[in-house]
């Protein structure tokens, strides 16, 4: 018999653990294994519209999990001090 915590997935583990919605967790499920990442490339690995993450971004951002670095088109992010304290 499995059990149920080996099926769940990062996403639902950062989920459950900090209370944020599926999307928001997905980023961060990224952005632990990437490292770095533009707007652009959360949009070819979720198949979310640009605007939607830039959302997003922007409240991860605000709540100390997400870092941004730049400015315009060269602009790129990296997990925050917040997060540190969790095991993704």
């Amino acid at each position: 018999m499995k059990n149920k915590d080996s099926e769940d997935t990062i996403q639902d583990c950062i989920n459950k653990e900090l209370s944020l919605p599926p999307l928001a967790a997905e980023i961060l499920s990224w952005l632990r294994r990437q490292k770095r990442m533009t707007v652009k490339d959360l949009a070819c690995y979720t198949s979310k519209r640009r605007s939607t993450l830039k959302l997003r971004l922007r409240e991860l951002i605000r709540d100390g999990y997400v870092q941004k670095h730049g400015r315009g088109k060269a602009t790129w992010y990296t997990l925050g001090g917040k997060i540190s304290g969790y095991t993704l």
